[in-house]
């Protein structure tokens, strides 16, 4: 985005990148944006909503926001070294910890191989 000159009206901002003949254009700030529009319009904190209406449901019991999934969380490297946990002030473009068993799960749930009452995809919700 680039912020364009509205003259009196203060400045407004346009697309300038991104459109389709460009290619993919990921946004940290955007996904930061939209996990505090799924926050007040929900009424939740982030955490809260993606385990009550994502997590939850796809019986994804040992995957959240942070540490509340309460999995075993391993030490990142990069470059050879050892690097901390990341800390989210606002969650939306990731935070999210799962055990490699709740990975396979989503895995297999965004595959249509499994819906997430544990039957195969197409059978009927309860």
């Amino acid at each position: 985005m680039t912020a364009v000159d509205r003259g009196s009206g203060g400045p407004a901002f346009a697309v300038t990148e991104g459109l389709p003949e460009a290619g993919h254009l990921y946004s940290n700030f955007g996904y930061q944006l939209l996990g505090l529009v799924l926050e007040r319009a929900s009424g939740q904190r982030y955490q809260d909503l993606l385990a009550q209406r994502l997590l939850g449901p796809l019986g994804m019991t040992r995957s959240g926001v942070g540490r509340a999934g309460g999995g075993t969380r391993m030490t990142g490297h990069a470059g050879g070294r050892p690097v901390g946990h990341w800390g989210f002030a606002l969650p939306g473009p990731g935070a999210v910890e799962a055990t490699i068993g709740d990975l396979a799960r989503y895995r297999i749930i965004s595959d249509g191989l499994l819906f997430h009452d544990g039957g195969p995809a197409g059978s009927p919700r309860r």
